[in-house]
Formats: C-alpha cells, structure tokens, sequence
C-alpha cells in the first residue's frame, strides 16, 4: 500500500498518523519527491481501513500496491535513486562503469588493472576480495589482505572501490560507521568537567574523542546499548562519583578508554561528552540495533543544524549512517 501526501504536510499530523500505522505493525518507507511525500507501507496491510486514511486532511490519495517487489517498486519512490561514492556517483543519469578482475591476487595484479581500467575510462575499480566456492579446498580469497590491495590501487589511481562481502560476519571487518554526535551546551552536560579533569580545551577533548575509531566489544545492559573501546590516547578520568538518575537517551558517555551510546532514557554513572541524533535501538526496523559486536564505529562532530536535520531524517525514517572502509 502507498499513502500519497499533500505539498507540505502539516507536521504534527504526518508524525501521529505514522506512529498510528507502526502500531499497526507496519515498516514505512518514506520517499520526498518535488510535488509528493509518498509512504510506502511493507507488512500485513489488509486490515487498514483505506478510507479511514484517505479521509485524512494530509493524505491526497491511498492505493493499495500488488507487485511483491516493493522494495524496488517506483510506487513506493518514484524519484531515480542515486548512491553517492566519493567523486562520482551511482544513478541520477550517470554511467557509472566498474571493472576489474574477479578475484584479487596480489598487489601488483590489481594495482596493473586498476591503472589500465582507469586509462580505459572505467570510474570505479572492483575486484573480489571474499570469494565463494563449491570446495572449501579451492581458492576462497585474500581477504582482509585482499581488502588492503584494493586500498593500495585507489591510493595509486583514485578510483573509488568496489567488492562484495559473502557474510554479514564480514561486513564489520570491512566497514566503520560514523556517528554523528553534538558536542555543545546541553547536549555536552560534562564537556567542561571533562576538559577540566584532563588538563585540556573543550576543543581538545573533541578531537580526541572523534579522532580514533572505537571497537564495538559487546551490547549490554539494555537492548541495542553497544560498549566501545579505543585502543589508543586514553582518558585519565573514570565513571563519576554519583550516578545520574536518569540520563537521555542519545547521550555519548564515555570514561577511560571507553564510550557508549545510550539507547534510552536511562541511570548512568559515566559523563556526558555529547548526543547523537541516531537510534541506537529502533524497534521500527525488523534488525532493532544499529550495532553489533565486532564493529567499528567513529564519531563526527556536526552543528546544532546538522544535528536538528538528522534527528528529523531518523523521525521519518530516512537517515542511514555514513560508512566507509576501516583505514581509509
């Protein structure tokens, strides 16, 4: 089912009526188009009420979609998707052409091909660094090595890379999610505590914090709460003497060589060094936690506009972590 929205919803009214179809049990996906907000519904729709929705002052039409490929249905987002990759992109008019050998061998091998791909005219370099086998005694791929390959012929010619991963048990070692986070005022209750306790600017202490990828060790004490670590340029400070009561959900708190992101409202010992805007749990999504164990994450200061901006996307549904390759 597609719900086709009016120009410039009222706000409180697109945010009760999408609260009220996910307690329905209904994933939305939501598509912003020049002339139409479209939401797009995924689950069990056929005990909506079609014409309880369509009787909505915000909604211009509803129908019901039979196409099983809704993911991919220009129904659900008629505008053309368009996936950014460094200087170029995928979409939006653009050939985007990817060659390169199927597995990667050596560092010679594909920085060569990289450099002949490039003089061809490809604009993206792909090469297999996972490879599936019938056998499990034939070649099953570098891996991780072949990963650091690729990353020598980018450095060599530029072009952004390309590779798949076989496993989701993969992905984590292949990728660092970047996290945005608010280092000010209210949103950085111990900022200056923590700068004061370390002998250093408020300036410094976000430098340091943003400055190095954290290892996400386990998830625990509540649903979706990842724990993290640095393995470099620790903090001096531990947890504070008496434990906050409550604490926001979204708080970045660290101590040592640690720092979290609370999921939700919630006690806490640790200090307050920002927010993020992201969910750390969504019970939205079919996969609730953002994180898992064995990933690497990094923070990345943005600006209470920035912060406002992306807090709205994750309210509708729309935002989606930036990611990149660990070392790049």
């Amino acid at each position: 089912m597609i719900v086709i929205l009016k120009q410039n919803p009222n706000r409180e009214q697109l945010e009760s009526l999408i609260s009220w179809l996910q307690e329905k049990g209904v994933s939305i996906h939501t598509s912003i188009g020049e002339a139409h907000t479209i939401l797009g519904l995924v689950g069990d729709t056929s005990k909506l009420d079609i014409d309880l929705i369509a009787a909505l002052d915000i909604v211009e039409d509803v129908k019901r979609v039979q196409e099983p490929y809704k993911n991919a249905n220009r129904k659900f987002h008629p505008e053309d998707t368009v996936i950014p990759v460094r200087d170029t992109q995928i979409g939006g008019g653009t050939l985007t052409i990817m060659a390169g050998p199927c597995s990667v061998e050596s560092e010679e091998q594909v920085v060569a091909i990289a450099k002949a791909v490039k003089a061809s005219g490809a604009t993206m370099l792909r090469g297999g660094a996972f490879k599936p086998r019938t056998s499990p005694y034939s070649f099953q791929g570098l891996g991780e090595k072949g990963l650091e390959y690729l990353k020598v012929a980018r450095e060599e010619t530029g072009l952004p890379i390309v590779t798949e991963v076989m496993d989701l048990s993969q992905l984590p070692r292949a990728v660092v999610t970047e996290i945005p986070v608010l280092y000010e005022g209210e949103y950085a209750l111990d900022l200056e505590e923590i700068a004061r306790l370390e002998n250093k600017t408020p300036e410094e202490i976000i430098k340091i914090h943003s400055g190095s990828d954290y290892y996400v060790y386990m998830l625990g004490f509540a649903p979706g709460h990842p724990y993290t670590a640095r393995f470099e340029n620790h903090f001096s400070f531990k947890r504070r003497e008496t434990p906050r009561v409550r604490i926001p959900g979204g708080s970045i708190v660290v101590q040592l060589g640690l720092s979290d992101i609370i999921p939700f409202d919630q006690p806490c010992g640790w200090n307050i060094i920002g927010t993020t805007p992201i969910l750390a749990c969504d019970y939205r999504k079919e996969n609730p936690f953002l994180l898992k164990a064995g990933q690497w994450i990094r923070h990345v200061p943005v600006d209470k506009g920035e912060f406002l901006e992306i807090k709205r996307q994750v309210e509708l549904g729309e935002y989606q972590c930036r990611t990149y390759e660990r070392g790049q």
